[in-house]
């Protein structure tokens, strides 16, 4: 039995790493959003009209909830193949605790 239990963390401590990493991309998509924003703004800041500062604001609002909308659809992926797992360990008998507090 703790053969099986050793694959299975094995196998399971891939969620943690794509966990982590899909944190850290969200991250970096958010700061590139902001840094890129700033960096267009202050560019073209003398020729700006009203109509092209509500289209900008418009593009980096859009952005922003694109990566929220991403984040949110990710978490929910990530939260389906814990379950699987969690479903998993309950078909064979393995008591590993790791799993279940994932989230927290």
């Amino acid at each position: 039995m703790s053969n099986r239990n050793k694959m299975f963390r094995k196998n399971d401590s891939y969620l943690h790493i794509t966990y982590s990493l899909l944190i850290i991309v969200h991250i970096l998509a958010l700061l590139a959003v902001v840094a890129g924003g700033i960096f267009y703004a202050s560019k073209n800041v003398n020729i700006w009209t009203g109509l092209e500062t509500l289209w900008f604001v418009v593009l980096c609002l859009a952005a922003c909830l694109g990566i929220f909308v991403s984040w949110i659809i990710s978490a929910c992926v990530i939260s389906y193949f814990v379950d699987i797992k969690l479903i998993r360990n309950k078909l064979y008998d393995v008591n590993d605790n790791h799993l279940n507090n994932f989230f927290e």
